[in-house]
């Protein structure tokens, strides 16, 4: 219900903005409703998976960027027009429950736009979505981050004057269970500008529930105050909360790091409770590291090894290689080998300049050398993660930058890491999960030690590649040539990957690729370009959806390729 005039007049003008938008579309792209509905959605599923409407990935921080703008999700705007309120907002939920995505910032952002809309039915299937696209209490804060932004002509945002969003975050919280309840507010405390006290304040959170209402008066009013109300309780849930709390508040004012360090043994306190005067301390690290798993140890492992603690004659580097190296564990650990390549890359690096810092800090100054068993451990784990990557069943063809110079320089946007080690590791993970003739790598006669780390031996190695396009050796592949080159030789591919610095013209490159399609029978055939340092700035041609560029190198890069060759968006 439209309270007042000036949302009236703002319903109407965007209504018709819209209309006229979609002609716009329609005179483009001389396409009916249903052809103009199908583009939208792949544009709107392709921003929802990489934070882009066009097939363009460039790795950098999406928290603070432009991206999440209006004038950066048009498609979401011209399918409210298309398609039902309820289609949209499944497709956001379709795309977090099958796990395709690399952040949840899209997610959280298009079902930001479906709450603010002035279609009050997208509103009511936004809200209803709200517990399944944000899992968690970081999401949550996100999602009214964006909520914020996208009202800012309103005092406090849409969020303080909405009582259907202030509703379904009542729900969300009230939807968990008091133990999980509990651990979401002591681990995620505040994040993006927000914190559990600033949303309670504002919805006024009610509860049928005493355990509930407990939490609720626990963050709204501290220790104290729950402690002076619940003290004669007969809810045992209530009293060993209580207990918890009081032991947590102690924790946090403790100054002895050896009684500190018992009172994590003794009450498994989360990482995020820890202080960061209280993280300077080898007795706090020596309790809390055997209760991390390894994305967590990944995480804290340029802390440690700040600190120094890797040489100092305790039983901390064991806790790291024993996690590392129980292979059974791997399988739920949710952690790509490109994380672990970055971590030890930032490893190395780090140790090189952290003598500078302890000496800064006045802390002990042991060796400034990477810890080699600490080394070991990764290039293990990196290994064993390799090794239980799942299959695409897809026929890939690669064409491998030998280019020196070009390699040997930092990736864009992943600094620690250098370009070969990025094109070996991408490489690596499809050579290891699929079948030895379902890949096929062009490179150069005198670089075949990929092939055999790799442990594919037989894998078919065309090292005639580079002299036959009228290339020199350790030349960066060209795309069209290297689509040419399968087509002469009849390579059969579903996927085609270059690793390139050169860039083609538009309509060469898709014609080498339609030519290709046509001459092998297939019309799926999808063309991934990697420039894994940067310098390839020409290649915004390959706007279409076979087709996906990626510029520089991070820990997402290989899941989106898998999820692109699969089909996902």
């Amino acid at each position: 219900m439209i309270s007042t005039e000036k949302d009236q007049e703002t319903v109407d003008a965007q209504s018709k903005e819209n209309e006229i938008n979609l002609k716009k579309l329609k005179i483009k792209d001389n396409v009916d409703n249903d052809t103009l509905k199908q583009k939208e959605k792949v544009k709107f599923v392709r921003f929802l998976h990489i934070s882009s409407e066009k097939p363009f990935y460039d790795p950098i921080d999406k928290f603070y960027t432009r991206r999440y703008e209006k004038c950066n999700i048009k498609s979401i705007f011209n399918l409210i027009a298309l398609e039902s309120p309820e289609n949209i907002v499944n497709l956001i939920v379709k795309v977090k429950e099958d796990g395709t995505f690399i952040q949840s910032a899209p997610l959280v952002f298009a079902l930001a736009i479906c709450a603010v809309n002035n279609d009050k039915s997208l509103n009511i299937y936004a809200y209803k979505a709200l517990p399944k696209v944000c899992s968690d209490a970081k999401d949550l804060f996100l999602f009214i981050k964006f909520l914020n932004k996208l009202q800012p002509d309103k005092p406090g945002g849409k969020f303080a004057h909405c009582k259907g969003i202030k509703k379904a975050i009542s729900e969300w919280y009230l939807s968990q269970t008091p133990s999980n309840l509990v651990r979401l507010i002591t681990r995620q405390k505040k994040e993006h500008g927000w914190s559990h006290y600033d949303v309670f304040r504002l919805i006024h959170i009610k509860s049928k529930s005493p355990e509930h209402n407990f939490i609720v008066k626990y963050v709204l009013g501290g220790y104290d105050k729950v402690s002076k109300e619940f003290e004669n309780t007969d809810n045992t849930f209530i009293k060993d909360t209580l207990k918890y709390f009081k032991a947590l508040r102690d924790f946090t004012h403790e100054k002895n790091m050896v009684v500190a360090a018992k009172q994590i043994e003794n009450h498994l306190f989360p990482l995020e409770s820890i202080s960061p005067k209280q993280r300077r301390n080898i007795h706090i690290w020596t309790a809390i590291l055997p209760k991390l798993d390894v994305k967590e140890l990944i995480e804290v492992l340029p802390t440690v090894s700040a600190l120094g603690y890797f040489h100092y004659k305790s039983n901390i580097p064991r806790m790291f290689i024993d996690t590392f190296e129980n292979y059974y564990s791997l399988r739920h650990c949710n952690v790509h080998p490109s994380e672990v390549l970055i971590a030890k890359s930032t490893y190395d690096v780090h140790s090189e300049i952290v003598k500078e810092f302890r000496v800064k800090a006045q802390l002990p100054v042991k060796t400034n050398d990477p810890y080699e068993p600490i080394t070991l451990a990764l290039c293990g784990l990196y290994n064993n993660l390799c090794k239980i990557l799942e299959p695409t069943n897809k026929k890939f063809l690669i064409a491998k930058n030998c280019h020196f110079p070009v390699m040997m320089k930092p990736c864009w946007r992943s600094y620690p890491v250098w370009s070969d080690e990025a094109q070996f590791l991408m490489i690596r993970s499809i050579l290891i999960p699929e079948t030895k003739d379902n890949v096929t790598i062009l490179g150069t006669r005198s670089d075949s030690s990929i092939f055999e780390i790799a442990n594919h031996p037989d894998v078919y190695h065309d090292g005639a590649f580079l002299k036959d396009v009228n290339c020199k050796d350790f030349t960066s592949p060209d795309i069209i040539a290297t689509i040419s080159y399968a087509e002469q030789k009849k390579i059969d591919a579903d996927v085609i990957i270059v690793f390139t610095n050169l860039g083609d013209t538009k309509k060469q490159t898709r014609h080498a690729l339609s030519s290709y399609k046509q001459t092998m029978g297939k019309e799926d055939v999808k063309l991934v370009v990697v420039s894994l340092t940067g310098i390839t700035r020409n290649l915004k041609h390959l706007n279409t959806d076979d087709c996906l560029t990626i510029y520089g190198f991070d820990k997402y890069v290989c899941k989106l390729i898998k999820s692109f060759v699969l089909g996902a968006y």
